[in-house]
């Protein structure tokens, strides 16, 4: 069989859009169990036995936000004697990697586990297997996957090999960072646009973390200037924290929880290497500072969460929203479901998880559209009419002739207009 090893496929898909749920309750354990409910919301809780039983995992809405991605084999590769039942490991991994492929990391994990139960030692499915443990918070269980993966790949695997070594390090990593008690120590890091503090444990691998951290958020501060016309003008101060600690201290500030947030400064959950998560993360939580600087305020809330959005999705080249939200939403007007852009003006912090999920997504597709039907240089001088105090609906007619009722319609026609058929 051919091996095609340049593919490249979705890891930790989408994750960010920084609105992952978190259960409010402080961190009293080493682990942090990830788990998601039926409306396919991200839950995070401190003791396994508290995960309601029968979750699944969900890809498309909160864990399609990162974009990252990871190589990994498109087909198997491994040599195998041949046979019927080989023949038949060999199509269950196919199907399972076509439904990693399509997002339906639900329905691709129990082809994987099936393929274990016919066949132990198959590498691949443990390869496949522990990164989707890894995206529920199992990181013990990813863990076990990427060892019996070292365990059994072959010379045809072999390219995986030091990934799969790499990405036990970064677990055993996260697990010792987990374990760890009592309050963080900061470190700092400074710049003449940021003042970085972080927890020191976070750096103990990685001795250039600051360094990393700090050309991220260069690329948010330059993000913002391309995209909006407009950088902070203050110094802009970054907390960044382990995940248990941050869990610990603000489990409980909303009702849905977060990952990241801005309150004149950044507070965000940072892992030992700075990733892409926390690229996208720093990206929103720099436009919610930019917004609320240039503006006075944090609200219109769906225009600041809209924007947000806007800025993190552009770093990861996404010019529209995937299909999965543009379903998402459709299925909420067609239900009556849709929250009016209006009803969406205020804060999101005393939302529910269902309408938290909603009013993030709607602020997308809203941002999205006024960013296709406004000029490229217009969102800096629709910044400085909000600051002089002007009316929201005033400045929105002067910039792109609708009211918010009015574009509220218009971000429906267009979610509708996605599924309508084609045309002979």
């Amino acid at each position: 069989m051919s091996a095609r090893l340049d593919v490249m496929l979705q890891h930790w898909i989408r994750l960010l859009i920084l609105v992952t749920v978190f259960l409010n309750a402080p961190a009293s354990r080493a682990w942090v169990y990830a788990w998601r409910d039926e409306s396919g919301e991200l839950h995070l809780a401190n003791r396994a036995e508290s995960i309601p039983p029968k979750t699944h995992i969900q890809s498309e809405w909160d864990l399609a936000r990162s974009n990252l991605r990871e190589e990994g084999p498109e087909q198997p590769v491994s040599r195998r004697e041949p046979g019927r039942e080989a023949a038949r490991v060999a199509r269950l991994l196919r199907d399972g990697v076509a439904e990693l492929e399509r997002g339906e990391l639900r329905r691709a994990a129990p082809i994987f586990e099936d393929v274990l139960r016919r066949q132990p030692g198959c590498a691949e499915a443990h390869w496949y297997l522990a990164s989707l443990e890894e995206r529920r918070g199992r990181f013990e269980s990813a863990e076990e996957h990427l060892r019996r993966f070292l365990a059994n790949a072959d010379e045809a695997l072999e390219a995986w090999r030091a990934k799969a070594e790499a990405r036990v390090a970064g677990l055993v990593a996260e697990r010792r960072l987990a374990e760890q008690r009592g309050a963080p120590v900061l470190a700092s890091a400074e710049h003449p646009h940021f003042q970085l503090l972080y927890d020191s444990a976070l750096a103990r691998e990685e001795p250039s973390y600051a360094g990393q951290v700090i050309v991220f958020l260069k690329a948010a501060r330059a993000a913002a200037r391309a995209r909006f016309g407009c950088a902070l003008q203050q110094p802009l101060r970054v907390i960044l924290y382990r995940r248990a600690t941050y869990l610990e201290a603000y489990g409980q500030r909303f009702r849905f929880g977060s990952v990241g947030f801005f309150d004149g400064r950044i507070h965000a959950v940072a892992r030992t290497v700075p990733d892409a998560e926390l690229r996208a993360r720093l990206f929103h939580e720099y436009a919610h500072a930019l917004f609320r600087e240039r503006t006075g305020d944090d609200h219109p809330f769906w225009l600041n969460e809209g924007l947000a959005e806007l800025l993190s999705r552009a770093d990861r080249g996404e010019v529209r929203l995937a299909r999965s939200d543009l379903a998402f939403l459709r299925a909420h007007i067609e239900s009556g479901g849709w929250r009016p852009l209006s009803d969406l003006t205020g804060g999101f912090a005393n939302l529910e998880v269902p309408e938290a999920r909603l009013a993030y997504v709607q602020a997308a597709a809203a941002a999205l559209w006024l960013d296709q039907h406004l000029p490229p240089d217009a969102w800096s001088r629709l910044f400085d009419d909000l600051s002089r105090g002007r009316s929201l609906e005033a400045v929105l007619l002067q910039h792109v002739g609708r009211d918010s009722a009015a574009i509220d319609r218009a971000v429906r026609a267009a979610i509708l207009a996605e599924f309508a058929p084609a045309v002979p």
